[in-house]
């Protein structure tokens, strides 16, 4: 089963702030996963994520584009009698400004997963996540853990660490409303809306913190791209399971800073507050 989603983010022409150089900012995502197998409900999986920031500017501290790609697999591997089940992910990634010019820009990624089904609707996981691109500790594994509980038919709970969630589809109604928190790179919030049986409209607020190396400089070490969104649009869905977007937004918090994760960064530059068109695609069948 293939689950595809891609997006399209161009700004408005701005500045930066602490300089009034020019500067425009184009992003472009992509991601997916691959099931391999679907009779059970954690199966072999395949995915990928692409990251690619258009930095058109004229500042001398700024990169022209950075980007980050990165491929992984994961797959159940046990499951003893008392219900406990086992699961692993590797992965491996480059961010920087060049592709795949800087040696330093390679990174691996991991999670050894343990968890159990408490109920139909109840489940319980611990993990232990390796990611050398994180935006803070990419250095050494960080543990977690989520407990996921449906409150009732219309409330879906994940309480842990570093990810958590809460949706909720008000019974009789055709809204849905989601917040989700991974720490301390991405922060969601979203709402939906059925206006017809192939038409939605939605309303979203998204903070990130992405980070890259810079080829051949020492100092800089790795550049986090801070931003937050506003966003409300438009999803149709022309055939089943294919959905295309179009939303209009405002981008703000821009920043390039400088450092090895977001516990020590020195500020490159500020980007001016922009409004930005959105365009994406989902296949989800």
């Amino acid at each position: 089963m293939l689950d595809l989603a891609g997006n399209a983010y161009f700004e408005n022409a701005g500045h930066t702030k602490n300089a009034d150089d020019d500067f425009q900012l184009s992003l472009y995502e992509s991601y997916g996963r691959w099931r391999l197998d679907a009779s059970r409900k954690l199966n072999p999986t395949l995915g990928y994520r692409f990251l690619y920031l258009d930095l058109d500017n004229n500042s001398p501290v700024l990169p022209r584009r950075l980007v980050d790609q990165s491929i992984g697999f994961g797959t159940p591997f046990a499951q003893i009698e008392s219900g406990w089940f086992f699961a692993l992910t590797v992965g491996l990634g480059y961010a920087g400004n060049s592709p795949f010019g800087d040696a330093n820009g390679w990174y691996g990624k991991g999670t050894l997963i343990m968890g159990k089904e408490l109920g139909e609707d109840e489940t319980l996981v611990f993990g232990l996540s390796y990611d050398g691109n994180r935006s803070i500790f990419p250095d050494f594994p960080v543990p977690g853990f989520a407990y996921t509980k449906r409150l009732d038919p219309t409330l879906l709970a994940v309480v842990g660490f570093p990810f958590s969630s809460i949706r909720w589809e008000p019974a009789d109604t055709h809204l849905t409303l989601e917040l989700m928190y991974t720490i301390p790179d991405r922060f969601e919030a979203q709402a939906r809306y059925q206006v017809a049986e192939h038409v939605q409209v939605f309303a979203d607020y998204t903070q990130i913190i992405e980070g890259f190396h810079i080829d051949g400089d020492v100092n800089t070490r790795r550049i986090l791209f801070h931003q937050q969104r506003a966003e409300a649009g438009v999803r149709v869905e022309p055939v089943p399971g294919v959905g295309l977007i179009a939303a209009v937004g405002y981008a703000f918090g821009q920043e390039f800073n400088r450092g090895f994760d977001t516990r020590d960064e020195d500020r490159l530059a500020s980007v001016s507050d922009e409004g930005y068109l959105r365009f994406g695609i989902e296949v989800r069948p």
